[in-house]
């Protein structure tokens, strides 16, 4: 989705609940917005190159090392969800604004539920 369909799609939802000021609302909004966005690019990079990652160290040794992009996907997806908690947003509100999707059932999303657990 993309971000200004996003934003107005939260403010129009907000609105209809009641629940939207502006001067208040705003940055959770924008924090929201751009940490959904960091989430996807993370999320993509992690299913094209898994979480683990083979590099050579410094003397040319392949080692294992976890993607930065997991820990970066794991920090904005924590954010959006304290900030869609701050706008007032329930799991079924983020739903139904596709801020947060249903449950895939990947290897990856499995991998990923295990490590933030």
């Amino acid at each position: 989705m993309k971000t200004e369909t996003l934003r107005k799609s939260i403010i129009n939802y907000l609105n209809d609940k009641g629940n939207y000021i502006s001067s208040i609302d705003e940055l959770d909004i924008e924090t929201l917005i751009d940490n959904y966005e960091i989430a996807q690019t993370s999320l993509m990079e992690l299913k094209e190159n898994g979480p683990v990652l083979t590099i050579p160290n410094g003397n040319g040794i392949p080692t294992t090392k976890q993607s930065p992009y997991l820990t970066s996907y794991q920090s904005s997806i924590k954010m959006v969800r304290e900030s869609a908690l701050k706008l007032g947003l329930s799991r079924q509100d983020r739903i139904k604004l596709k801020i947060e999707e249903k449950q895939d059932k990947s290897k990856l999303s499995n991998l990923m539920n295990r490590t933030n657990g």
